[in-house]
C-alpha cells in the first residue's frame, strides 16, 4: 500500500515538503497519513494534499524562522507548566503537561489571542517534528515519529473549561488531527480525581478502539506510580511524578525558562538570524534554510548536565542541515552582514561569477598548477581542492 501511495503521489506530481518529513523519513511520514485513513488511498491522498495546501497558506515551512512575541511568550510560560523531558522505554520523547497549573483567567485577561496560541502551538509541533523526533531517532538508531504524553490532571477544575478554552482546544485538536496525524504514541493520565475518572469512563465509550488503546488513566493511588514505571524509567521522570529527576525540568526556576524551552528558543533564534543573513546575501528562501550542498554542521547541543548540576537538560538543538559555504558565513554572521550591506549589486554579482568559475575549475580538475608525476599531482590536487573549498567559503 505504501508503494502504491508513493506511485500515486509521483503520478500526480505531489512532492512532500522537507519539513513535513518527520525525522527526515519520507516513508514513515506517508505511513502516518495512511494509518490515519486506515490505508484508504483516496482518502489519504485527499488528506495529505490538504495538509500541503494548509502548510503553504500558513507559511508553515518557515515558521521556525519567526520568533514568537517575547512578552506574550513570557505570559504563557509564567501561567502554565509543560515541556519535554526524557524518553520512554520505546525511545519516544516524553511531553509532560500539567493543565491543573494553567492560570486560565490570567491568559484570558492578557492580550494573547487565539491566533497567537495557535501560532505557538504549530511552531512547537514543527519543532517536535524537526528537532525533538530527529534527536530521538538518532538516539534510537531508527525512526521515531511519535511522542508519549504524560498528562498530570491534578488540580484541574471543570470551571476552567470555559467557552473560550473549549474553542481553542477544538481548533488545536483539528489542526493536529489533519496535519500531524499519528504523532501521539500514547497518553498516560496521572493524578486523576474520582470525578475526572468517572467522566472519562463515559467519554471513553465514544472513542474508537485505536484511540482508547493509546490512553491509560493511572489514577492517584500508590499503584499508579508502579503503572507509570511500566512505560518510563524513573530517571526519565521528575520527582513530582515519582521519578528521580529534579522537578525544575518541568516546573522551572524563578525567572528562567525550563531546559526544553531554552533549547527551542535558542534554535528558533538561530534560525531567524540565519534566515535574515541569507536573505541579505541574496538567497531566495522558499522553504526555510536552504541546503544546496547538504551536510551536517553540528550545533552546540544542550546535553545532559553532570550529576552535580541542579537541572539536567535533555532535549537540545539537533544538527542543522545547511551548506558548507553557509557554515563559514554563520561563524561571523554580524561581520559578514555588515560587509554585504556595503557592497553594490555589481560587486555582489562579480563575486558570484568568480565563485562559479572556481567551482567549474574544480569540476574540470583544472586547479593543478603543475603537471608533475602521479604522486606529486595527487598531492597538488588535494592542496588545490582545499584552497578552492576555502575560497568558496570566503567568497560565499
Amino acid at each position: 500500500v505504501l508503494q502504491s501511495f508513493k506511485d500515486l503521489l509521483n503520478q500526480e506530481g505531489i512532492e512532500i515538503p522537507r519539513h513535513m518529513r518527520f525525522a527526515g523519513d519520507l516513508d514513515a511520514t506517508l505511513l502516518r497519513f495512511l494509518r490515519a485513513r486506515k490505508f484508504n488511498l483516496e482518502k489519504t491522498f485527499e488528506m495529505i494534499t490538504e495538509c500541503i495546501k494548509w502548510r503553504k497558506e500558513n507559511n508553515v515551512e518557515t515558521i521556525l524562522d519567526r520568533p514568537f512575541d517575547s512578552k506574550k511568550l513570557s505570559v504563557i510560560r509564567a501561567n502554565s507548566q509543560s515541556g519535554y523531558y526524557g524518553y520512554d522505554k520505546k525511545g519516544q520523547p516524553i511531553y509532560i503537561d500539567r493543565p491543573g497549573k494553567l492560570n486560565v483567567q490570567k491568559l484570558l485577561n492578557s492580550d494573547i489571542t487565539n491566533e497567537d496560541i495557535l501560532f505557538k502551538h504549530v511552531q512547537e509541533m514543527e519543532y517536535m517534528a524537526n528537532v525533538i523526533l530527529w534527536e530521538a531517532s538518532e538516539r534510537a538508531g531508527h525512526t521515531i515519529d511519535s511522542c508519549l504524553m504524560i498528562l498530570d490532571v491534578g488540580g484541574v477544575k471543570i470551571s476552567d473549561f470555559t467557552k473560550e478554552v473549549k474553542s481553542i482546544l477544538n481548533t488545536i485538536t483539528k489542526v493536529d488531527q489533519d496535519n500531524y496525524p499519528e504523532t501521539n504514541g500514547g497518553t498516560l493520565i496521572v493524578n486523576s480525581s474520582f470525578i475526572f475518572t468517572a467522566i472519562y469512563r463515559v467519554v471513553e465509550a465514544f472513542l474508537d478502539k485505536r484511540t482508547r488503546e493509546k490512553i491509560k488513566v493511572l489514577g492517584t493511588d500508590k499503584k499508579s506510580r508502579a503503572r507509570l514505571l511500566q512505560y518510563v524509567e524513573e530517571d526519565q521522570l521528575p520527582q513530582f511524578l515519582g521519578g528521580t529527576a529534579p522537578d525544575e525540568v518541568i516546573v522551572g526556576q524563578p525567572g528562567k525558562p525550563i531546559p526544553s524551552h531554552s533549547a527551542m528558543d535558542e534554535y528558533i533564534s538561530r534560525r531567524a538570524r540565519q534566515s535574515e543573513l541569507l536573505t541579505a546575501a541574496g538567497w531566495e528562501l522558499g522553504g526555510g534554510i536552504p541546503s544546496p550542498t547538504r551536510t551536517h554542521i553540528a550545533e552546540p547541543s544542550i546535553a545532559r548536565a553532570s550529576e552535580s548540576a541542579s537541572v539536567p537538560t535533555r532535549h537540545g538543538t539537533r544538527e542543522l542541515e545547511i551548506s558548507v559555504e553557509v557554515a563559514e558565513v554563520l561563524a561571523s554572521a554580524d561581520q559578514v552582514l555588515e560587509q554585504i550591506n556595503r557592497l553594490s549589486q555589481e560587486e555582489i554579482q562579480q563575486m558570484k561569477e568568480h565563485l562559479t568559475r572556481i567551482n567549474e575549475q574544480a569540476v574540470r580538475g583544472e586547479i593543478d598548477a603543475h603537471n608533475h608525476n602521479s604522486d606529486s599531482t595527487n598531492t597538488q590536487q588535494k592542496i588545490g581542492n582545499n584552497q578552492v573549498e576555502a575560497k568558496c567559503c570566503q567568497i560565499q
